[in-house]
């Protein structure tokens, strides 16, 4: 099996950008090594690591991961890997500040209206859903909870 800490120049790069705070991750993925075996060959060589602990996160980052949240509308999963880091603690940054990712509303209240509507019209569910842009089991199930009182079908 073929090293992947091919020389003293890479273990000295690695221990660079170790030390500017970079997880072996986000090193790994920088020099093109496989994670794994540069961690294996690290602790091999004595390096034994932080055992995955991340440099606390920035307010810059929390800021930047709000505006990805918030405004383009990406994941907690997807903002952390933008930021380059965890998403549990981003998440936690981001609860703390009271920003939430949930469902998006894909049919208002007046929507649902406007879809009775048509359906008494004599339009279809997959025709309905197609003005609105939704799947057709979106629309009976919305009308069918509406027309239940709320009560599940």
């Amino acid at each position: 099996m073929s090293s992947v800490i091919d020389g003293p120049d890479t273990l000295r790069r690695i221990l660079s950008l170790e030390r500017d705070g970079l997880t072996r991750k986000q090193i790994a993925r920088r020099l093109g090594l496989d994670y794994t075996s540069m961690c294996r060959e690290l602790r091999a060589a004595g390096y034994p690591g932080t055992s995955g602990v991340r440099p606390a996160i920035t307010e810059a980052q929390i800021a930047e991961g709000i505006r990805l949240v918030r405004d383009e509308g990406l994941t907690y999963a997807q903002a952390a890997a933008r930021l380059d880091v965890s998403r549990p603690a981003l998440q936690r940054h981001l609860f703390d500040r009271g920003v939430r990712v949930g469902r998006r509303v894909k049919l208002t209240d007046q929507d649902v209206e406007r879809a009775a509507e048509l359906r008494r019209r004599g339009w279809t569910y997959t025709r309905i859903a197609r003005e609105f842009g939704v799947a057709d089991t979106t629309i009976r199930t919305r009308l069918t909870y509406r027309d239940t009182g709320g009560a599940a079908a």
